[in-house]
This record gives C-alpha cells, structure tokens and sequence, in this order.
C-alpha cells in the first residue's frame, strides 16, 4: 500500500536546481513554450487557441515550464531544450548531479483537492474529463496537466520527439515499484482533425500517437524494465503491456533506458516520437498534450516534449535536375543576356526557377524556361513542384558581364597655332592601349573625316574642333569622346603708347614710365627692354614699370601664348639732380624761466634760385618750417636739423643738427605742515618743511597771506613763533628766480578748556558684583574730547573713554574730568567716592537629621548657624526659603548656603549627605517540588529576619500535604524594618493511566467498536489534535477533545474497507513535554 509513505507530504522540500539541467517556470508564457519552444519559427505551420490546464504558480508551483540540458543529463535524454509538464512541481525535477534518485527523497508533490488549477476525478473539486478517464482506463486519475491547442499542417503528417518518465519505476532499493500494478501513470497525445476518426472513444474522435511499436499507449505498464512491481495496488505480470518482460529487454533499441543523470524521477523511456501521417495541409486539427496519475496522486510523471521537434512537414520527392540549358550573353550592343531551359520536360505541377545568387536577384519563375534581360551574375536554374515545395537540385548558371568600353581617351592640344607654325598638333597620352584598341580622331567643326593610329599623335592641324576616342576594332566599343579646339593663328598686338611719367629727382633718384594703350587682349603682356645701358626686359599686364635708373628703353607689346610682339617704342629716362650745400647755423639765443623759448640763425649758403632754409625737430619730432632769412624763433627745446632744399629738384643738402636747451627747471612743491599748533600751554605755532632736499641756490620762503606777513626765508624749513593765521610756503631758486607752487598752510587759534562734568556713582559695590560703576551724562562731547577718570586715593592709572561709563572701579576716591586730546585742555575735576564692599555669612552648619528607611525613604536636612531674619536657606544655590529645615530629600549629596538678603551675599557651601535608601534582606523559599498524590513534603525558607509564611506559621519549616498543585508563599521583616516575600509550586502528580490508540474499528452498525475513540485519564489531558488521512493524503477527520469519536464516515457518506494513517498531538499533566504519535488505522465491515 502507498499509503505508507503520506506521511512525507508534511515534510517542507524547497526545490533545488542543480548540475546540468535547469527548469524555468516564468521565462516563457504558455503560449510561448508552444509557438515558439515546441514548434520551431518559421516552420509555416500556423498555432492557434493555445491553452493549459493544471497548476500553475500555486504556491510557487507550476506543472508546466521550460528545460535546459547539458552535460551527462543531455547525453541521456538527447534533447537540449523544450517544454516540460509535470503531474507534480517542475521545480523538483533536478537532482544532484551523479546521485541515483532512488537513494534521495522521493518526487510526491501529491497536490490536495481544490488547490488552484488541480485536475482530478473525484475529491471535493474533482472535475471528469472524457480524454483523461479514457486515458486511465476507466480509473481515478489526479494532478492532472492538458496543454491543447490547434494547428494548420503545411504537409500530409505531424511529428514530435518526447522522454515520459515516473516516480513509480522501481528505485535503486527497490523500496519503490509500482510497474505493472493499478498505479499506472501515463501520457497522451490526441489528435483529432478532418479525416481522423479514432474508436477508443476520446472527444471528436481523436487518436493517441503516443503508442510504443506493439501499439500500447506510453506509461508505466508499457515501458518498464520487465521487473513487476513489489508496491501496492498488487502488481502483476498480466498488467505489463508488453505481453511479458522479455519483449522490452530484447528488442534492439530498448524503450526503457533507467534514470537521466541530474533529475530525480526513478525511471524513463529513451527519446520517442509520435507520428502521424493522412493530414490534409491547409485543415484545422487539434492537439491534446496529457500526463496524469493514474489511481494515486503521490508519485509524480514527467514529459520531456524536444523544442523544435513538432513539425508538419514531409521528406520532398525532388524533380529531375535541368540539364540541358542555352545562354546569350551580354555585348556592347545588348547589355543583358538570356537563359533557356530546354530539359527535362516539366511535370504536372512543376516549373522552372531562376535565382540570382551573386548578386543576390529575387527569384522568378516560369513553365517555358526563357528567362530574358538578366543582369551579369550567377544564378541557379531549380524546377520546383508548386504542390509539395519540392525543388531539384540548382544548376549554377553565369551570365558574363558587359564588354567594357574602353577607357575616356586623356589628351591635349599639345601644339597650338602661332605666329611661326599655322597648324596645331593633338596627343594622347592614355590609356594605353590594349589587344584591338586604336585612337581616333575627327574633325567635327569644320568637320574633318576621321584618322586613326595607335601613336596617340595628330599633327598638322587645321584650326579647329576635333573629338578623340578609343575604339575597340574587335567588339566596336567606343569610348567616350574627348573634345579638343586647335586655336586659329594669332595676329602681332598693336604699338603701345607710354611715356616716362615720372623722373628721377633728388628724393626719388629712378624714374617711371606708364603704358595707356594698347588695352592688353587675352595672354597679352607689356615688355620693357633698356637699350643704353642695355638692361634686361621686364614684363606686366599693368603697363607700370617703376624704380628705372637712368637710360634709354624700348616698350612693346606681346602675346604670350602666340608669341607675337608689336613694333617697340622709345623711351628716355634722365640723369639725377644735383644737392645744395650744407648750411652754416647756430642757436642764438636758449630758453631761460622769463623766455621759455629758443632761436636759431643760419648763415650761409648764400640762397640761390629756388633754394629756402628748411628747419625740422628731430626729438621731439616737430613739422619742418622754411624760410629765405634762415632766423627760426620761438623754438621749444629739442633737437632740430637745419637743411637747405631746391624746391624744383626736391635735391637737400647735408642736414646740420642743433640743440635748443631744455627751460630750467621750477623748484618742487615743499612738503610741510603745521607741526605745532597753539593750544592751552603755548599759544604760538610752528611750520616745519621736510622736501624737498634744496638744490644749490635754492632756499624755503614762508609768507603770511592771512593776516599779511611779510616774507620770512631760511635753509631749515622750520619757522616757529607764528602767530593764528593763513601761510604760504615756497622754493626759490635765487639764481634763475625760478619759485615753486605755493603750499597753503594754516596755524589755528588758541583753543579754550572743556566744561566741567556731570556724574555720580551709579553702581556701588554688593556681594554680587564686588565692583562699582561711575557715569558721566555732561558735558555732550565736542570733536576730540574724552572722559578721563583718575583714582586718588587709593591711586589708580586714569582711564579714558567717550562714553562717559566706568565700570569695575574698586572702593575709592575719583576725579572725572574732561580733556581735549587734540589741544590739551582739561576742565576742572569733579570728584567721586566708590563704596567698600559689604561682607560675607560664614558657611552654614548643617546635619542630617532624618535618614531614609524602609518605611520613610527621603530624608531631612536641618541648618543650625547662622541665623536672623535677614538669612535665607538654599541647597542649589539657586532657590533660597526662610526655614532652615528641608524635608523630603531623596539619597544624595546637598550643597546647603545661606544669602544675607539685604548685601545679597552668599556663604561658601556645606556639603552635607542622605543616605541611600536600605535594601530588603531577600527570603529564598526554595525551587518548586514534586510529589505524588498522598505524600507530604518540607518546605524551608531561608532569611535573617521575622519569617511568617501564608499558612500562618512563623518557623523557618513548614509540612504541607496538599491534594493538587498548590503554591506556597512566605514573607520576612528585616531589622530595617523591610519586607520581601518569595513562592514555589509543590506539584502534584496525578495517575493518568496508559494512553490506548486503536488500530482498528469495525462501524458496521452492531453497537460494538462502532467508533474510533483513544482512551485516557480525561483530567490528564491539556490539548490535544488528532487527525486521520486516506492513502492519498485527504484529510478525513479531525479530533480536538479526548471525548470526540469517529464512526468511519466522511462527509456524511460511510466509506468502505480500508487503511488511513493517524497524526496524534497530546499533551498530558503529567509530562510538560508534547507528544507525537503515528500510526495506520483499519476500517473494518
């Protein structure tokens, strides 16, 4: 019986992906696991109306997903990737890679009735579906999962490569077998469809393909390695499909091959297709995929489904290959060429096919087998038949490419027409030529019959156009024309008319000549030649020759290109003027302070015709004046140059450089001040001058300007003695007379003293502030007036300040007055007295005169000196009271002062202690203690101090008897004063018998064991939770009260013959443990 092993389906197993084989269940939809997965693009077989039932993400469960191999586990199962359906979790499919999974927990996913998506016959959600009972011959089946969808074959058959494997194959241990027996998992593949007409009576008449070579449908009973199972459900050989073992063991590929490394089913079959032939391409039919339990829902079975092996498509009959074939190819004048197709002769439903394969042309087809205007290339001829897609093998073809013209000729008008030769000459110089290639030439206006040579020379031109090709003599390709033009002869230019525009002069020591005419035509240029002295020719288009040194040329006019020049015409250039001689000259008269300028005289040459005097500065630079007189005045100083200069010729003579001086200087600005105004002491002041440094001749000038003084001056630059007033200082320079700018000065009047002040002290001395604070509120302060405050008795060091406030003054005597720090006048003192400071209490004397205990827990301070009615009490410093007692304290230190009222003044600190609060002795009254019904025990507390216990006896040890649990309490008052009190538990252990599970009830109604009940002491029982199962896991009662019976009904329904399995928790008064009990149950009628 299976149901031996239910009791896994409460172990919690988390799936584990390992080695060479991976499941992924959220990757690819299930539309995509079929189009896509299972059938491969681009097959043409068209997908429809996909859909899928069974578990799908319950509880991160799914009974559909996508595989992966690689390594040994590809090796086994010889798919790489596909689609997976499961009767249990995909997710639990691998295995550690090299382990048997018989020797691991098994596959039993055993999905419960009504879990989400779950297909099963009976059960609370159970659904009958027609293919599935069919399938299961008639038998309970479970976790079912159906993928169907349907398709358009593009051929008469349908294919698909699969694995089926199980749980139930026998195990490495043989601990599981299930072959042969009523647990027969299996799978299906229905199709149904025009033209499909099955008898076992599945839905529209389908037929399952997933049938072995004997015709037995794919499962556990079909494909086993001939041993009969040793698991429940009574296997038998006559189950075995196979009609016995040997049919599977001996044929030559066997079906059953063992377990595929890295996955943990017990057992599989090797690679299988279905098939199915008879289809009509172009017609709907309809797939069902299933894999089902079959009677039991422990064990699980799994379908491998090969990606990409569903296909619809047939082998090709293919058509003869063409063989005989005509082909035109392409030349000069026809640029495309033509394939025929002569053999074989086509079939029905055949054609011919032409494909361009280099350059790739889109295919085309015909029944003739002409196929015209085909660009160079290769192609492939193929006959197709139109019905099935067949194709013959290709016949490469190539059609050449097109005769290429000869290349565009390069060439030039090499000798063109002049003066001296009338006829021009053409040469080619490419390409060169290749086998039956030639140049030709022709006249096209005035047209000229054509010549040809393979030189690339045509000389003796007459002017005109002319086109040059290269021709192929053999294919008639011509290239592309070149046209030239061989010039007419050109005619001489005319005679240019020039003159010399410019001579040479004394500034300008060569000369120009300028050409008006001709207007130069195309390649014309003017050429000038010297004669005497012979020079060598220059040339221009601008008829501008410039910089000609004296001498005799000719001037013509020349073509460039043509070589043509016309007559020459003459030209002088004359000789050089001669310079004037160098003046005689001198600065008469130098600048000086009273005339800031200079003159300069010149005296010879005498002036000829035509000559002046030409004065210019030279640093700085000054425009040049001229006159006849040579008397230049007015001369700012400077270097000038002195020159005379024919004003016809422009010639100038050498130039006499001369120097008018710079105007003595000023004397500089004295720097001085006033450097002692008059004030309260001395009401006279003094002017000190400090630059600059005299010069020799120079000395400092003081003069009174308001009131008049007269001049005063010295060499020191000091002048004392000066009454209030305005003055000027100045440098003379008592040689040149020379004085500088006049620096005004003023000596201020004599200054009056400051008022006497108004203050008082503002602030005395306490026992807060030790200090005391002066404030003056008159005189208002006038510009660089202060107040000074002077200590005399005690001395102090006077102070300043403008505010009139003087704090942190100690006890004493001050004058305050107001002085003038500018001129040094002080008003009269005004003087002032600063308290001493008032004294301090002495420090208190203080003691506690009440410490916590157990009963009160704060204490209290009493201060006993000083005292008065002026003293106030403090234990911070902060809150002062008139009593000097504090109650209430908690624990702790105090810092106790006392303040005088009326000073304000404060004693030092007495630090004075309350005591900590006295822990209670503690009373132990030992740990708990057990005892059976009817005995009595010692109870002992232990404690210094008054021990009462709640039985109300005060000795340390008590005798108690108690008939059930009890607790016991017992308090101590130590000499404190404190109480503390301490419990146990004495238990007492109560009979509670043997607890007796039944292993069998028969409710058939006679009134004896016609109900399941477990037995015990009822007081005993604390909780308990009793719950019985079928053998596929169903839940069929569950019992919460030792009381509760069970009549061998489920829901109403009595069941028949039969063993379930009992999960029994319980916990008993007398074990604080809870205890688990397994075990099966028989029913029996």
């Amino acid at each position: 019986m299976k149901s031996t092993l239910l009791l896994l389906l409460f172990l919690a197993i988390s799936p584990v992906f390992f080695g060479q084989i991976t499941i992924d269940n959220t990757t690819f939809s299930t539309t995509q696991l079929v189009d896509g997965v299972l059938i491969p693009a681009g097959s043409g077989t068209t997908i429809s109306n996909i859909t899928f039932g069974g578990v799908y993400n319950s509880s991160n469960r799914y009974q559909i997903g996508h595989f992966t191999a690689a390594g040994t586990t590809l090796g086994n199962m010889g798919f790489t990737d596909g689609l997976v359906l499961s009767t249990g979790n995909t997710s639990d499919i691998p295995l550690t890679l090299g382990v048997d999974p018989g020797s691991v927990g098994q596959m039993a996913t055993n999905y419960t009735s009504c879990t989400a998506g779950e297909i099963r016959k009976t059960g609370t959600c159970g659904t009958f579906v027609n293919d599935l009972d069919i399938l299961a011959g008639g038998s309970n089946y479970y976790n079912a999962a159906i993928l169907e969808f349907d398709f358009v074959p593009v051929s008469n058959s349908v294919q698909f490569r699969y694995v089926f494997g199980s749980e139930e194959y026998e195990d490495d241990g043989g601990f599981i077998n299930y072959q042969c027996s009523d647990y027969n998992d299996k799978f299906g593949f229905l199709i149904s469809g025009p033209g499909i007409a099955g008898a076992a009576g599945y839905d529209n008449s389908a037929v399952n393909i997933a049938t072995l070579a004997n015709g037995s449908e794919v499962g556990i009973n079909s494909v086993n390695n001939g041993i009969v199972g040793s698991s429940g459900g009574a296997p038998n050989a006559v189950n075995c499909q196979g009609a016995n073992p040997a049919w599977i063991e001996n044929v030559s590929t066997a079906e059953f091959l063992g377990p595929i490394d890295g996955t943990q089913l017990n057992g599989n079959t090797i690679a299988l297709t279905a098939t199915r032939t008879g289809l009509t391409p172009g017609q709907t039919y309809h797939i069902r995929l299933i894999v089902t339990d079959v009677n039991d829902g422990t064990y699980d079975a799994v379908v491998y489904l090969e990606a990409g092996s569903f296909t619809t498509e047939d082998p090709c009959a293919a058509p003869n290959e063409p063989s005989i074939t005509t082909t035109i190819q392409p030349d000069c004048t026809t640029p495309t060429g033509e394939i025929t197709v002569i053999a074989p002769v086509l079939a029905a439903n055949e054609q011919y096919v032409l494909t361009g394969t280099a350059p790739v042309v889109a295919s085309v087809s015909n029944t003739t087998g002409i196929f015209t205007g085909l660009t160079p290339g290769d192609y492939d001829v193929e006959i197709e038949n139109t019905l099935t897609g067949c194709v013959s093998t290709a016949l490469p073809l190539t059609v050449n490419a097109i005769p290429s013209a000869p290349a565009t000729v390069t060439a030039s008008v090499t000798i063109q027409p002049d003066c001296i030769t009338p006829t021009g000459t053409i040469t080619a110089t490419l390409p060169v030529l290749a086998a039956n290639e030639e140049y030709v030439l022709t006249g096209t206006a005035p047209v000229v019959a054509s010549v040809n040579n393979t030189t690339g020379i045509f000389t003796g031109l007459t002017p005109g156009d002319y086109d040059i090709e290269v021709e192929n003599t053999l294919t008639g390709c011509v290239s592309t024309a070149l046209s030239l033009t061989v010039n007419v002869a050109p005619g001489a230019p005319a005679t240019a008319t020039a003159s010399v525009t410019i001579q040479p002069d004394c500034t300008t020591p060569t000369g120009t000549i300028t050409a008006t005419l001709p207007v130069l035509g195309a390649n014309e240029q003017y050429v000038l030649t010297g004669t005497a002295p012979a020079v060598a020719s220059v040339s221009n288009t601008s008829g501008i020759f410039t910089g000609l040194a004296p001498g005799d040329y000719d001037l013509e006019v020349e073509n460039t290109v043509t070589g043509c020049i016309s007559t020459a015409l003459s030209l002088t250039v004359n000789a050089i003027p001669s310079a004037p001689a160098t003046a005689t000259a001198s600065v008469t008269v130098q600048p000086d302070c009273t005339t800031p300028t200079g003159t300069i005289t010149a005296t010879l040459p005498v002036l000829g015709a035509n000559e002046q005097y030409v004065l210019t500065g030279t640093a700085p630079v000054v425009a040049s004046v001229n006159n006849t007189t040579g008397i230049f005045t007015g001369l700012a100083p400077g270097d000038y140059d002195v020159e005379v200069e024919n004003t016809v010729t422009g010639c100038i003579s050498i130039a006499l450089s001369l120097t008018v001086n710079a105007i003595p200087s000023t004397p500089a600005t004295a720097a001085a001040s006033v450097t002692v105004q008059p004030d309260c002491t001395t009401p006279a002041g003094t002017i000190t001058a400090t630059a600059p440094v005299l010069a020799a001749n120079e000395e400092y000038v003081l003069t009174g300007t308001a009131p008049v003084v007269a001049p005063v001056n010295n060499t020191t630059g000091v002048f004392t003695g000066l009454a209030p007033g305005d003055y000027d200082v100045e440098v003379e320079n008592t040689v040149t007379g020379c004085v500088s700018t006049a620096l005004p000065l003023t000596v201020n009047t004599v200054p009056g003293a400051p008022a006497t002040a108004t203050a008082s002290v503002t602030v005395q001395p306490d026992c807060a502030t030790p200090t005391g604070t002066i404030t003056a509120t008159a005189p208002v302060l006038a510009a660089n007036e202060q107040y000074v405050l002077t200590g005399t008795a005690p001395v102090v060091a006077s102070v300043s300040n403008t505010t009139g406030v003087f704090t942190g003054l100690a006890p004493g005597d001050y004058n305050l007055e107001v002085e003038n720090t500018v001129t040094g006048c002080i008003s009269i003192a005004l003087s002032l007295t600063v308290n001493a400071i008032p004294s301090v209490p002495i420090a208190p004397t203080a003691t506690t005169t009440t410490q916590p205990d157990c009963t009160t827990q704060t204490g209290t301070i009493t201060v006993s000196a000083p005292t008065g009615a002026a003293i106030e009490y403090s234990l911070d410093g902060v809150t002062y009271q008139s009593s000097p007692i504090f109650t209430g304290l908690d624990p702790g230190d105090y810092n106790i002062n006392v303040q005088d009222n009326v000073t304000g003044c404060s004693s030092p600190i007495t630090i004075t202690t309350v005591n900590a609060v006295p822990n209670p002795i503690q009373v132990d009254a030992g740990p708990d203690i057990t005892i059976q019904q009817n005995e009595s025990t010692t109870l002992t507390a232990v404690g210094e101090g008054s021990i009462v216990w709640e039985t109300s006896e005060f000795t340390n040890s008590i005798i108690v008897s108690p008939s059930a649990t009890t607790t016991y309490c017992v308090n101590l008052v130590d000499s404190n004063g404190c109480a503390s009190v301490d419990c146990l538990n004495v238990i007492v252990l109560q009979d509670c018998g043997e607890l007796y599970i039944p292993t069998a009830f028969s409710p058939d109604g006679d009134e004896n064991n016609d109900l399941y009940q477990i037995r015990i002491n009822a007081q005993c029982v604390q909780s308990m939770q009793m719950q019985i199962f079928d053998r596929w896991g169903e839940l069929i009662i569950e019992m919460n009260d030792i009381n509760d019976t069970w009549d061998g009904t489920f829901r109403n329904e009595p069941l028949n013959n039969a063993s379930f399995a009992y999960v029994l928790k319980i916990k008993l008064s007398n074990n604080p443990e809870e205890q688990l009990f397994k075990g099966n149950i028989t029913l029996i009628k």
